[in-house]
């Protein structure tokens, strides 16, 4: 029935909530879980005009999905078991 679940995270209390129950879906199903977080870099094309440096930011934004993905996939596993 649902072999494969694609789970998209941002922080937020709905996407918490979302993750766990695929989690409980994917476990009664023998599911696949593949965990998303998709980073919108089209406000940076304005940050060298405001002076911000771009690079740095996006950078940021990054490593703070790299950490939601990461913290997500924990959760996982624990569940899980």
């Amino acid at each position: 029935m649902c072999k494969r679940l694609l789970v998209a995270i941002d922080g937020s209390p709905g996407s918490d909530n979302a993750l766990k129950y695929a989690i409980g879906l994917a476990k009664a199903c023998s599911g696949a879980l593949r965990l998303v977080h998709v980073v919108d870099a089209g406000w940076l094309a304005v940050g060298q005009e405001l002076g911000l440096d771009i690079d740095r930011l996006a950078d940021a934004r990054r490593a703070s999905g790299e950490q939601l993905l990461a913290l997500a996939s924990r959760e996982h596993r624990q569940r899980s078991r």
